[in-house]
């Protein structure tokens, strides 16, 4: 339509025009046909183009998420090979005591392996610094892994061995290590394994140890073997029956070599190894027994020999003189002849348990120590309180079956040895250092009573008593006060290896007046199965 607007006013208000009025219109005729086959051309394709668009996105999504799911499976599946290859290491890092660490040289950081933050007693994770790991080792080791460590980052080989402190325990590792240059020969970093060496040196010091004991008791055996032999040359009468017994010495000293070298080659079992050095320390001490036992009737039959001399060259000889001074010689003799064989039976291995007295088992113990006791100005007393009877003389003990015991009797005979001889030597040292009383004589007492189910055994002394702040380490293996060719360490661990684990019982210690006390208790009921345990007065 054609509106008049106002600027048409201008031309046509003579004309009667008015703003807004309709004076008439123009019209166009178009056909639209053609236009609209273009446009729904166009709109179809439009529609094919939108639908391959929407198809290969569709498509390429589903391959974007197919092959995003396989990276994330194939992720998860790498991570988790990681896991367990982090497990298996550390697994056998802890099965082989051998754990491993890397240190970031320009950051001064240390990064651990949880065996080795075990190995050194520190929580894993925690930040470590040079300076703290030196702070870790032993003060006498301190300077010398500290140079080692500096001459390594000069090209020099880092292989060495040695202490740590972990909670106030020392202990033994081996490290290896290798560190990583910069293209200026800056050290970068270093990685290396610390290996738990601790067990190791112990069994080396341990073999040390046994051998040293060994060939002393060798030594002793061979030069006791001397003696007897000299002395068997000046009594004649006597030569059969010793050179008898001196057999019975060679072949306990071939033994005793046997022993040594099937001792030395085995190492199978820390416990049962420990438990033969014991008998061998004892053995030594035993040795020492034999030689008190045999000077008093060697020295008889010198003596009666001398005397049937003496009565031939002044006509006394007859017969009933000399069946008298065979009869004499012959008691001495077989006295010999016993002491051999208690000793001899002393050192047979028990093979299976057995009722036993023990009061009987601590007799045969003060019957090879009686002569030893004596010449050093020391008495023994034993009391059965069931019976209310003291003796001072092991001939004078009768069986009582008030303490039968189930277990191993020359086993329980090694723990009376080793407590007597500590306190033996206890008193001893005592009377040297001037602090026992004047004319006052060493005792040993033995006391046996009952408590309840259990038999008490208590073996006191006037020794001194034990220093307190060493009171709780005596049975600890190779703790000893003595002086090293005097003491290995070991005698009261295994006493108490013996009494706890193959007797089922009880073995304690604790200082009387002017003494010390040990203290036995033994079930009545039937011990536990024969085992050892790895954990010595001595």
């Amino acid at each position: 339509p054609m509106i008049t607007q106002k600027p048409c006013l201008k031309g046509h208000a003579f004309q009667g025009y008015k703003e807004g009025d309709i004076r008439g219109g123009v019209g166009v005729s178009v056909p639209m046909k053609l236009y609209l086959a273009i446009r729904q051309k166009t709109i179809n394709t439009l529609i094919t183009a939108h639908f391959f668009i929407w198809t290969f996105g569709l498509a390429g999504i589903g391959f974007i998420s197919v092959r995003a799911r396989a990276l994330v499976s194939k992720r998860i599946e790498v991570e988790d090979m990681l896991r367990r290859s982090e497990d298996n290491l550390n697994r056998a890092q802890k099965v082989a005591h051998i754990g491993s660490w890397y240190f970031d040289i320009p950051k001064n950081e240390l990064l651990w392996s949880k065996e080795t933050s075990l190995i050194f007693g520190v929580t894993f994770d925690t930040p470590l610094t040079y300076e703290a790991f030196l702070q870790m080792i032993h003060p006498d080791d301190r300077n010398y892994v500290d140079r080692s460590w500096k001459a390594a980052l000069s090209g020099e080989p880092y292989d060495i061995e040695h202490r740590i402190v972990v909670n106030g325990d020392i202990k033994w590792v081996h490290e290896k290590a290798e560190p990583a240059f910069n293209e200026k020969g800056e050290p970068l970093s270093g990685i290396g394994t610390v290996q738990d060496i601790t067990e190791h040196k112990m069994a080396t010091e341990y073999l040390k140890d046994t051998v040293h004991t060994l060939e002393m008791t060798k030594t002793a055996s061979l030069n006791i073997m001397e003696d007897l032999q000299h002395e068997i040359m000046e009594h004649k009468k006597t030569e059969e029956a010793l050179r008898e017994k001196s057999l019975q010495l060679d072949e306990l000293n071939r033994m005793l070599e046997h022993k040594v070298d099937e001792e030395v080659k085995k190492n199978i079992e820390k416990g049962s190894i420990m438990l033969h050095q014991s008998r061998l320390a004892a053995m030594g001490e035993m040795i020492g027994a034999i030689a008190h036992q045999w000077r008093q009737p060697l020295n008889a039959v010198g003596l009666m020999i001398q005397d049937i001399k003496d009565a031939y060259e002044f006509g006394e000889m007859n017969k009933d003189y000399l069946d008298d001074s065979v009869k004499k010689s012959m008691i001495q003799i077989k006295f010999m002849s016993k002491t051999i064989d208690d000793f001899r039976n002393f050192f047979r291995p028990d093979k299976e348990r057995q009722a036993f007295d023990v009061k009987l088992a601590a007799g045969d113990v003060l019957s090879m120590l009686s002569a030893q006791l004596k010449s050093n100005n020391i008495s023994y007393r034993l009391t059965c309180h069931e019976h209310n009877k003291t003796v001072e003389d092991f001939r004078e003990i009768i069986p009582c079956d008030a303490f039968n015991i189930e277990g191993y009797p020359n086993e329980m005979k090694q723990v009376f040895m080793n407590i007597a001889n500590n306190a033996k030597d206890a008193i001893l040292q005592r009377r040297e250092e001037g602090l026992m009383p004047a004319g006052e004589k060493g005792l040993i007492a033995f006391d046996f009573e009952k408590e309840g189910d259990k038999k008490v055994i208590r073996i006191t002394d006037n020794g001194g008593g034990i220093p307190q702040e060493i009171i709780d380490r005596v049975f600890d293996p190779y703790f000893t006060t003595k002086e090293q060719s005097r003491g290995t360490g070991i005698g009261l661990y295994m006493s108490k290896v013996i009494v706890e684990s193959n007797m089922g019982g009880r073995l304690s210690v604790r200082n009387i007046d002017g003494g010390a006390e040990f203290r036995m208790e033994v079930s009545i009921t039937p011990p536990p199965p024969r085992k050892f345990t790895n954990k010595s007065r001595s």
